[in-house]
C-alpha cells in the first residue's frame, strides 16, 4: 500500500467523527501537499477496494 493510502486511512481512522469526502481531502492535501484531485482518486479507490 502506497504511503498516500497510508496516510489516508490514517487520517480516517483515527478521527472523532465520521470524516465527509471533502474534509479528508483537505486534511490529506494538508498533511502531504498534493494535487486534491490525486487524493479523491486515492480516497475512490479505497472506497472500491473496502466493498
Amino acid at each position: 500500500m502506497a504511503t498516500t493510502q497510508l496516510v489516508t486511512l490514517r487520517i480516517a481512522v483515527i478521527a472523532d467523527a465520521p470524516v465527509e469526502r471533502d474534509g479528508l481531502t483537505g486534511q490529506v492535501t494538508d498533511a502531504l501537499k498534493i494535487d486534491p484531485v490525486e487524493v479523491r482518486g486515492i480516497i475512490e479507490e479505497l472506497i472500491a477496494r473496502s466493498r
